[in-house]
């Protein structure tokens, strides 16, 4: 990238790396090292290659599907979650993939969104 004099990298973090709960400190710690190395990155490379992060809150992946299922009622406990959201839904994998693409192809150079954590919920 840094020879072709142009790039987009796309960190995945989460939304944990700004607000976060009870019991989850070392993925806490990890998520909130991405973010900090992607806004360190963005000062290092730009404005040549961008660097963004997307910070996604709950995705209904195999991992969460298998905690869900681990309750006596499944359904109802993703529908506890869902409640919690903003949106009233949990993300789908989906939603993720649409997030990076737009950052990945997003091909102005002179755009004034050099580095940004898009909080995917």
């Amino acid at each position: 990238m840094q020879k072709l004099g142009k790039g987009a990298i796309v960190n995945i973090s989460s939304v944990h790396s700004f607000a976060t709960v009870n019991g989850v400190a070392p993925y806490c710690a990890s998520k909130g090292g991405i973010t900090a190395l992607t806004r360190n990155m963005a000062i290092d490379y730009g404005p040549t290659i961008r660097v963004n992060s997307i910070a996604p809150g709950w995705v209904l992946t195999p991992l969460i599907q298998s905690i869900f299922d681990s309750y006596p009622d499944p359904a109802g406990q993703q529908q506890a979650v869902e409640n919690r959201q903003v949106m009233k839904r949990i993300g789908r994998p989906g939603d993720i993939v649409r997030q990076q693409h737009f950052w990945r192809v997003m091909k102005r150079p002179s755009s004034p969104v050099l580095n940004y954590s898009l909080t995917v919920v």
